[in-house]
């Protein structure tokens, strides 16, 4: 099943308000009553050019993503202001610190929603009978990499689960004994599972087996924590599901 992977970088500069003003003896003079007074303008300039004080806005693009064989997730990602000018996420070649974080999500084909891979969990406060919630939250504990001002690579702490794809034959690996021993080899390591029901094929001995035995295998396998789903079969009734189309193809 085909994915697609999508980052979400949050970015913010530190707050703190930078109050341009002249010197001194550069303030207009005006005489009120005899009194001289000297007339300084406090505005704030935080949206002046790059060269102020004031910084302007950031402008954070990400230029590539990778997931490697094993499941380490690496994203490059460029910040510049609004004058294109990079800025120093640390703060010591240009003002101010800015702070970046991430989250690594992949949205399933066919949908439009994001199932994020960099979760937290977060326990109610409130009613206390309502089970832990877990929701998509930025990955910590990962390293930077400077590859020039304003262009940086970082390595996530998560990593992406492999996805294993299991074939269910009726009376042949749907059976508890199966379930334990899938569920030990796959782990140690982020993963899931996507059981495939088998498509009837003429002249192979196997069957498909009912639904029932499908969801109680799942079932086995959620209890020994392991992410399991079940792909819908497409072309099942006319012979062009998944593993059909060759077999039928071979005989003509």
């Amino acid at each position: 099943m085909k994915k697609y992977l999508a980052f979400a970088g949050v970015l913010a500069l530190a707050s703190v308000a930078f109050l341009p003003t002249a010197a001194a003896f550069q303030q207009p003079v005006q005489k009120t009553g005899g009194s001289p007074k000297k007339v300084v303008d406090f505005t704030a300039k935080l949206n002046g050019p790059s060269d102020a004080l004031g910084k302007t806005g950031v402008t954070p693009k990400i230029q590539s993503a990778a997931i490697a064989k094993d499941g380490t997730i690496t994203v490059r990602a460029t910040i510049v202001d609004s004058n294109n000018l990079a800025l120093d996420r640390l703060g010591v070649a240009t003002i101010g610190p800015v702070s970046m974080s991430f989250i690594a999500a992949y949205i399933p084909a066919g949908q439009t929603q994001y199932v994020a891979y960099t979760t937290s969990v977060s326990n109610p406060t409130l009613n206390l009978t309502m089970p832990p919630q877990t929701q998509a939250a930025n990955d910590s504990g990962g390293t930077f990499t400077t590859n020039a001002i304003g262009d940086y690579t970082y390595t996530f702490k998560t990593k992406a689960p492999v996805t294993f794809e299991y074939i269910l034959l009726d009376k042949v690996n749907d059976f508890e004994i199966d379930a334990n021993r899938l569920a030990y080899l796959i782990k140690g390591f982020p993963h899931k599972v996507n059981l495939i029901p088998y498509n009837p094929t003429a002249g192979l001995p196997y069957e498909r087996p009912p639904l029932q035995s499908i969801l109680r295998f799942q079932s086995w396998l959620k209890v020994r924590g392991v992410p399991v789903f079940i792909r819908k079969p497409k072309g099942l009734d006319i012979g062009s599901a998944c593993g059909q189309l060759g077999p039928a193809a071979s005989k003509l």
